[in-house]
């Protein structure tokens, strides 16, 4: 098992294992330090790309290449993005069962109240 920080850096690790996916599943080298992303390396000691992003997204946002959703979307080869809910034919407007509408309804009608009892309207 591995623990990692946030850039892909191993904090520490327990037991051992041949598994070389690991940041957002991608393919770490250990000959070279570096994951590999498909078109392009990763290098988490400095926490930077070695080289500009292929899709011509570079900027400040490191989610660009999810467009700001890397819960729901993913960059397989580094070229293209990929849509999960799309993929998987997920409808996000639509509770998912009958047991889940009070929860939703619940969350979108009313107000957010601090610790401190102020209320957020």
């Amino acid at each position: 098992m591995l623990y990692k920080e946030g850039f892909g850096n191993v904090l520490f690790s327990k037991g051992t294992s041949d598994n070389l996916l690991h940041l957002t599943g991608k393919e770490w080298d250990p000959e070279v330090q570096l994951y590999y992303f498909g078109a392009r390396w990763y290098d988490p000691e400095i926490g930077r790309w070695l080289s500009r992003e292929p899709y011509k997204l570079d900027g400040p946002n490191l989610y660009q290449y999810t467009f700001n959703d890397p819960i729901n979307g993913y960059d397989e080869d580094g070229l293209d993005f990929v849509d999960l809910v799309d993929l998987l034919g997920i409808d996000q407007a639509k509770p998912l069962t009958p047991s889940t509408k009070p929860i939703y309804k619940d969350f979108f009608e009313n107000k957010i109240q601090y610790q401190d009892d102020s209320v957020l309207e």
